[in-house]
């Protein structure tokens, strides 16, 4: 006996003890169906080869069926468990596995023919004849397994596209669009499919199901689309989440590029410095990068160079960004535009950095600070904090990075246009910028050494004479410490102090006036710093260029003049308390005392 008579004749057998007979193929003719006159529902909705699946159908009014037997799709299957209800008929059956399918395999899609051979008591018999059967044909729908397999994007060309998201897999509903659940990172979208339902769900969010196997959404956020992951469900089945591989891919692509053209700019204006331009040197240490932002008569970082050169970039970069994503990704090929408020928000930058060159010419420079430029240089002038450059610089660091950041997480696939800089931002960043330059002209000018000479010996001026004049009258026995210091607005009334070694430190010996020699031809000996040459460039006569200290020596001071080859640092601390900081070398041809 084969293995399919065995299981017929145990479905026979299934069969005879409830009470019902398996169909034949007589029972289940072939051909075209009736049409359906009763409304059929199974579960689940997506069943199996071999698997066990509930039928509901719902009677007429005072309909009665006695089920004997069923088949499905021509082949026999055994009812289970028949409940006949008030106007509703409820069983269950085994889905027949036909030769050619394996069990467990997904009964295929679409429309099913489901035969019941049954007895109806509703209708009377003749004497001695058995019930009334009849067949009934009635059809059902399994619906089709949905499947999402990618999700891509279609780039804008122009101003007047729309950014679309293009889901493909199988399984969406054509007819039924609404069946079409679709879920961003599990949140359900808000997606109408025709005028009429976008008007009525107030939704911004355009679906269109344009076959089994592809689904286009207009108006989708560009970054959601890129940042999370897309499911489509239908009737409570999901998909597998997927993400837009190729956004991140574009995006991560088109960011890198930016960047590597606008190093390439600045790695050629740093060529350009280093090929044609000698580096500075600074206390032996070289300078080639840095040096685009370094004052060279201070030798600080300029914070007016320093906002020129960040909003460049910006501007450079937004640029260059844009660009990339137009020719590249979009391929609409051309020079884009330039945003609005980007060129204001540069000319402010470049204004500002001109400006502060003309007021250091009318005002006089920033006290140099410590011997090195150190990062403190752009909030601060002669090593004080100053309140005007730490707005200034806060605004430019914030304005520049802010810009910086929005443009690289704009999608390149959606972008037409740089963002434009607000009002807003080009307003504060005036009032920062004239509140720098406010600054500058308002504040002194702070010190600034060019030469420091020391030497041990009688004092140079004891011995000299103006032409016409006669000679000075003798000053104390030498000998002294001759201090000579060359630079721009050093006061006179500045604070002067010398490091024991070659950094500062607590010891310092500070060059009060007390341990100062008065000149020789002043006649109320007043013991102070000697102009020797006047900086005509400041209205304060107290301003020198170059300035001479002769000073008593002590069991402290001393070994400063007098130890040759021996490294120390002049510390100046104008009257507003602008400072510099200069390192000077005691030169060989000094000899101890």
């Amino acid at each position: 006996m084969t293995t399919r008579n065995v299981c017929l004749a145990l479905l026979v057998s299934i069969g005879v003890l409830l009470g019902a007979v398996p169909a034949t193929a007589e029972d289940c003719p072939a051909g075209t169906p009736s049409p359906a006159t009763h409304r059929v529902a199974i579960a689940p909705e997506a069943p199996r080869f071999g698997s066990r699946v509930d039928v509901s159908i719902q009677l007429k009014a005072g309909e009665q069926l006695d089920v004997k037997a069923i088949c499905f799709d021509s082949h026999p299957a055994v009812p289970e468990n028949v409940v006949i209800g008030t106007g509703s008929l409820k069983f269950a059956f085994t889905i027949p596995a036909p030769d050619s399918q394996r069990s467990e395999a997904l009964v295929p899609y679409g429309d099913h023919e489901l035969t019941l051979v049954a007895d109806v008591p509703s209708v009377p018999a003749a004497p001695g004849q058995p019930p009334t059967r009849t067949i009934f044909r009635e059809r059902f729908s399994v619906p089709r397994l949905v499947r999402l397999d990618s999700i891509d994007s279609k780039p804008l060309r122009s101003a007047a596209d729309t950014f679309k998201v293009i889901l493909r897999g199988d399984g969406f509903d054509l007819e039924h669009k609404d069946n079409n659940e679709i879920r961003l990172d599990d949140d359900p979208l808000d997606i109408c499919w025709d005028d009429a339902d976008c008007n009525l769900k107030h939704s911004t969010i355009r679906g269109n199901v344009e076959s089994a196997q592809r689904i286009t959404l207009e108006h989708i956020n560009p970054a959601e689309e890129r940042a999370k992951a897309f499911r489509v469900c239908r009737f409570g089945k999901c998909t597998e989440s997927r993400q837009d591989e190729g956004a991140t891919t574009i995006h991560v692509f088109t960011a890198l590029g930016a960047g590597l053209a606008t190093a390439l700019i600045v790695g050629l204006v740093l060529v350009l410095v280093y090929k044609y331009l000698r580096p500075e040197v600074i206390e032996g240490e070289s300078y080639i990068v840095r040096a685009l932002f370094i004052d060279k008569e201070t030798n600080t970082y300029s914070l007016s160079k320093l906002q020129f050169y960040l909003w460049t970039l910006a501007a450079v970069y937004g640029y260059v960004y844009l660009t990339l994503a137009r020719n590249l990704v979009q391929y609409a090929f051309g020079l884009p535009p330039l945003p609005s408020g980007l060129p204001g928000i540069v000319a402010i930058a470049g204004g500002t950095a001109i400006g502060a060159q003309v007021v250091t010419n009318m005002n006089g420079p920033k006290g140099a600070g410590l011997a090195k430029p150190t990062l403190a240089d752009f909030v601060s002038t002669g090593d004080v904090v100053a309140a005007d450059r730490v707005q200034f610089f806060v605004w430019t660091v914030i304005g520049a990075t802010g810009f910086l950041v929005v443009i690289a997480h704009l999608d390149p696939r959606t972008l037409v246009e740089l963002p434009s800089v607000p009002e807003s931002l080009l307003m504060i960043s005036g009032v920062s910028a004239f509140g720098y330059l406010g600054g500058k002209l308002a504040r002194d000018p702070g010190p600034v050494v060019a030469e420091v000479t020391i030497s041990v010996g009688p004092d140079p001026a004891a011995a000299a004479a103006q032409p016409g004049q006669p000679p000075a009258p003798p000053g104390p026995a030498g000998p002294f410490g001759i201090l000579e210091i060359r630079g721009r607005t050093i006061s006179a009334d500045a604070n002067f102090k010398i490091s024991t070694g070659e950094e500062s430190a607590p010891d310092d010996v500070e060059l009060s006036f007390d341990k100062l020699v008065p000149a020789p031809a002043d006649e109320q000996k007043i013991k102070k710093p000697r102009i020797i040459e006047q900086d005509a460039d400041s209205k304060d006569k107290s301003m020198a260029k170059r300035l001479m200290l002769v000073v008593n020596l002590d069991d402290k001071s001393r070994p400063i003049f007098t130890t040759q080859k021996k490294q120390h640092t002049l510390i100046i601390a104008n009257p507003d308390s602008q400072r510099v900081a200069f390192k000077f070398t005691v030169p060989e041809t000094q000899k101890p005392a």
